[in-house]
């Protein structure tokens, strides 16, 4: 759009005001408070403390920028960034259960993974919320991380008859009106997506047109962060870093890899005192006055603490680290896992698979996305729906899991977290909170098989919200190029494959329901000659870009490795805001929560809260 190609101009030019590409210009100033991550939450915090124009903020970004590169920028090239030089690249390690290494995409970006996601803008129900505080958060509930998340949007309403197509009728007073981050439906509304919701209606799924209301159960059309007048991704670069781009205190350094944290350990607790990094090479030091922020995500906040010598004491030793602080760091690791199907449309139904069959095509929707005319590229993945256990599985097959997965919790008395898996059983049974995330999506998006030349698809997902099984993250080496080792531990309990294995088959069922079933072709994945659904999904299941736990923020004595200052426990002035803090999965998309995360660790150290 010509709109967007100005306001990038706009931004190149003034790039050089507080992006420093030079690490010694960087590591010679002395910072009142730095931030490890440019991601969801790092540049939050980032942009809200260099509000105050007496601080100094610098913020450390181990990837580039992205600006105007359209794989970032149009919506509808949601996933074309997965796989480049702006991820990570992680993998699982393959497990003992069958369950292959899976590939964990994360931003290396200024933008972190918000950049790469599907801009899927949607909250948990409230008690999802509730119950971080019940598990001894206090402050931490529903009540403030959605006042939060609504500090950081400005919503756009649909228009009439986007909300007929939509089928989608969304109460404004449960949105932001004055964020940066931009919220609102795409203005192309495939046919994939006005099928969606009387698709799930016919199999008695109910239509909920206010699923940010804290009651997300039913099917709905959630909106993503487009900002409206130039149909451009609103993800937290774009939303934090380069309208303030211009502020003398907010600076920047970019492919920069953070290799530890310097302590002065003469005090009771440690305090940070400067952070080591490296750069085309060399490394450097950079002075940190007031406090240190490590936003650097799920993986990579455990991997700093350990490198700097906080962490498990074995797995410390065997990375040749010394131990400063025992905690429980890189553990309590949770995943939304999604496994998904396909089938053929008719073609003409003109989805985003049109775009890598025509050139000529997708030449003119790129054109009509740059100049603002409609194109196919002004969409994301609105079509979502969440469904308790019984609308899952129906009532008698619910309450037999519920009974397996109550005994397998009961034999895990010794554990640490044995008090979030009782919290865990009692949102399994709460009939606002969703066990399973159904989507639906304009295009051959499955995890396995391949598209086939000159042909259209549809892909639904089915992506288990709240397993039981837990995994961990930690280091190998002392070296932080070397990635730390990711054991996801799928399927280790086996409820989680039976609700998994559920949600592949009700997909299946909402492919053929409503107005599909009028349009859903040939089913081309899994193949019609799979018959083990259960096997099908263990070994293609696929990440959902969720991970959270890995520096849980809880009471010590509970697995806590952050209390809730996000403070680290045995620290004066480190303090963690990103997904790693959450100690329990919620059942949404983790962007919009990150980003109200971020937000609340601003007042938090500013003292507002």
């Amino acid at each position: 759009m010509l709109l967007v190609q100005i306001a990038l101009a706009a931004l190149i030019t003034s790039a050089s005001a507080v992006t420093i590409t030079d690490p010694a210009a960087f590591a010679a100033e002395t910072f009142d408070y730095v931030v490890v991550g440019a991601g969801s939450a790092g540049m939050t915090v980032a942009a809200r403390l260099s509000e105050d124009p007496s601080v100094k903020v610098g913020v450390i970004e181990a990837g580039g920028t992205a600006l105007g590169d359209d794989r970032i920028d149009v919506p509808g090239m949601f996933g074309a960034g997965l796989n480049t030089v702006y991820d990570w690249n992680y993998t699982t390690k393959a497990q003992q259960n069958g369950v292959p290494s899976r590939p964990w995409p994360r931003g290396r970006v200024v933008g972190g993974s918000s950049a790469l996601n599907f801009l899927v803008w949607d909250r948990a129900s409230q008690a999802d919320y509730d119950v971080w505080e019940k598990l001894g958060n206090e402050g931490w509930n529903w009540d403030r991380v959605v006042k939060y998340i609504k500090k950081a949007e400005t919503w756009t309403e649909p228009t009439a008859d986007e909300e007929a197509a939509l089928h989608a009728n969304p109460d404004p007073s449960y949105f932001g009106t004055d964020g940066p981050i931009h919220v609102s439906f795409g203005s192309h509304i495939s046919k994939a997506t006005q099928s969606w919701i009387p698709a799930l209606e016919a199999l008695g799924i109910p239509r909920n047109d206010n699923p940010l209301s804290g009651n997300n159960i039913g099917g709905n059309q959630s909106p993503s962060d487009i900002r409206p007048s130039n149909s451009s991704r609103a993800y937290s670069a774009a939303a934090y870093y380069y309208p303030n781009e211009a502020r003398e205190n907010l600076v920047l350094l970019p492919d920069a890899l953070v290799t530890g944290i310097n302590f002065d350990t003469t005090g009771d607790s440690l305090t940070a005192k400067s952070i080591s990094f490296q750069k085309g090479g060399s490394s450097y030091n950079v002075t940190v006055a007031k406090e240190l922020v490590l936003s650097a995500g799920t993986v990579n906040t455990p991997q700093i603490l350990e490198l700097s010598g906080i962490g498990k004491a074995d797995v410390l030793s065997a990375a040749g680290v010394p131990q400063l602080l025992d905690l429980p760091v890189g553990e309590n690791l949770q995943e939304h896992t999604y496994t998904s199907i396909a089938f053929e449309v008719p073609n003409g139904t003109d989805t985003l698979d049109r775009v890598r069959n025509d050139p000529a095509w997708q030449a003119e929707q790129l054109a009509n996305w740059r100049s603002g005319a409609p194109s196919v590229y002004d969409q994301a993945v609105p079509s979502l729906g969440y469904v308790t256990l019984s609308q899952l599985v129906g009532d008698a097959k619910a309450a037999e899991l519920l009974a397996d997965v109550q005994a397998y919790v009961a034999t895990q008395t010794d554990s640490v977290y044995y008090p979030i898996m009782q919290a865990q059983l009692d949102l399994l049974v709460d009939d606002t909170v969703g066990q399973m995330e159904l989507i639906a999506i304009d295009g051959f998006y499955a995890a396995s098989g391949a598209p086939e030349a000159g042909k259209e698809y549809i892909t639904y997902l089915a992506a288990n919200q709240h397993a039981f099984s837990r995994g961990s993250i930690h280091i190998s080496s002392n070296d932080a190029s070397t990635y730390p080792t990711i054991e996801a531990n799928y399927f280790d309990v086996d409820f989680d494959l039976d609700v998994q294995t559920a949600g592949t088959e009700k997909m299946i069922e909402v492919a053929r329901a409503g107005p599909y079933a009028d349009y859903a072709g040939a089913q081309v994945v899994p193949a019609p000659n799979v018959s083990d659904l259960r096997e099908f999904s263990k070994t293609t299941l696929m990440t959902e870009y969720h991970p959270i736990g890995t520096a849980s923020m809880l009471p010590k004595d509970k697995g806590g490795v952050v209390d809730a200052q996000l403070k680290v426990y045995g620290t004066t002035n480190l303090r963690v805001a990103d997904a790693s803090v959450v100690p329990i999965h919620i059942a949404a998309h983790m962007q919009a929560t990150v980003v109200g995360i971020g937000e609340a660790a601003a007042d938090i150290i500013k003292g507002i809260v």
